[in-house]
Parts: C-alpha cells; structure tokens; sequence
C-alpha cells in the first residue's frame, strides 16, 4: 500500500511506473524460461488391413485405392489431402488431423461427422454404399473435399 504523502504528491503514478518498468527490465535480462514441449500421443496404426495409396494430385483425377483397403487422409496445412479421392464400395478411410488447430470432416449430407478432431487425433469411415460424398471442415468452411465411391 503506498504511502497517504505519496497519493497526495501525485508522485503515485511515478513510483508505480518506476516499479514496472523495473519489473520489466529485470524480466528482460534473466531471459526466458523455455520448457520443453508436452508429449504427444502415437496414433495407432491399425491393427487389420493394409494401407492403400489411392488419392488425387492437385488439378488430377482421383485414382482407385484397392477394394476394402484403409486409407490414410491427412488434414494438414488448413487442407484435406487428397482433396478428392476415388474407391470402391466397402474402402474404410481414416483421416488424422496433422495441423496444430482442430477440425472436424463433416459430410455436406449428414451422412458422416468426426465431431472435433485435435492435433493427431482420426476419424475412420468405411464406405458402404456408391456415391459422391463432399465433405468439409465445419470450423473451417472453405476447407472442401469429395469421396467418389464406385460400385
């Protein structure tokens, strides 16, 4: 508490500004303390199946993945990669959020929703019936991308 001499001098707003800017200038000269950063969890790679190298390039068509195969998404970099794929009925794709933010992969028909995805979390969705199957990030809404399931 300061002194009543000091309140009435108005000398107050000196000393407190003294105080922080020696605060400040202390913090600044014993450097930053920097701790190591908290471990994140493995994903696990599953188990059954066998991973597939289907997808798309940039600007390309989307090329098959082998039938009933597990596919790996990535969501990095504010985009899903591939942005557009291609597989037979019966694919089970999993998609694993490699971005810093969460996101979710939400079906523009309802038919799937992730909910919120962390960093390194997945979402897996077998694809049981033929169709095109847009998709996008609802916390993100330009983040689009498609599915084409062949029978």
């Amino acid at each position: 508490m300061l002194h009543p001499r000091l309140i009435r001098s108005g000398r107050s707003r000196w000393l407190v500004a003294g105080v922080l800017a020696s605060l400040a200038l202390a913090g600044c000269a014993s450097g930053l303390t920097r701790y190591p950063p908290a471990p994140t969890p493995e994903v696990a790679a599953p188990t059954s199946g066998r991973v597939a190298t289907g997808g798309a390039a940039a600007g390309g068509d989307p090329s098959p993945a082998a039938d009933g195969a597990i596919t790996g998404l990535d969501i990095k970099d504010l985009a899903f990669t591939p942005a557009a794929m291609r597989v037979p009925v019966g694919s089970v794709l999993t998609w694993t959020n490699r971005d810093l933010v969460a996101h979710t992969v939400t079906s523009d028909a309802g038919t799937f929703d992730s909910g919120v995805l962390q960093n390194r979390q997945t979402f897996t969705w077998t694809f049981d019936t033929a169709g095109t199957f847009s998709y996008l990030c609802t916390i993100h809404p330009s983040m689009v991308a498609s599915v084409i399931v062949d029978a």
